[in-house]
């Protein structure tokens, strides 16, 4: 857990800092502000797993299939909350970036907020999946997937930074 806890914040927002280095400051603005906003989506499947955490833990020793229920009813669940926003903000980012934060302005970053609103949607549901392998008790499995994460996670934002910028 301590691996995991160390190594997310990490690449939460290695990102900014390397955007900034290879691009500048300005681009890390276009980038954060729908970053800001569309990571707020990850309260939901938090939410939701603050209740099935425990019922993952409570249910695997006793009855593994139970547990694959609730898991799928997890994934549906959060999935059902979020795709919808998530295609609303796919539909509407320039404009609604555009009423927000101006013309200019939504026109460098509304195709980070539709790409950002699909990674959360992704990563909403490897929520779920990480949910359950830390309370089935191998949060090691989680910190070792991280490990492996981020030098690739690294040599991918290197070059994806450099070849396509912040989108």
């Amino acid at each position: 857990i301590t691996v995991s806890n160390i190594i997310g914040p990490i690449m939460l927002y290695l990102d900014r800092f390397l955007i900034a280095s290879i691009m500048s400051i300005s681009a890390v603005a276009y980038y954060t502000t729908p970053y800001d906003v569309i990571t707020k989506l990850w309260i939901v499947p938090t939410a939701c797993l603050g209740v099935m955490f425990p019922a993952f833990s409570a249910t695997f020793v006793r009855d593994v299939d139970h547990t694959a229920r609730l898991y799928r009813k997890a994934l549906v669940s959060v999935s059902v909350l979020i795709f919808p926003v998530v295609v609303i903000i796919v539909l509407a980012a320039r404009k609604g970036l555009g009423i927000w934060v101006g013309p200019e302005f939504a026109a460098h970053s509304f195709r980070v907020a539709q790409l950002l609103a699909v990674g959360v949607f992704v990563n909403s549901m490897g929520q779920v999946s990480s949910a359950l392998i830390q309370a089935i008790g191998r949060p090691d499995l989680t910190a070792k997937l991280h490990l492996v994460e981020l030098p690739l996670y690294l040599t991918y934002l290197w070059f994806l930074v450099h070849a396509f910028g912040i989108v």
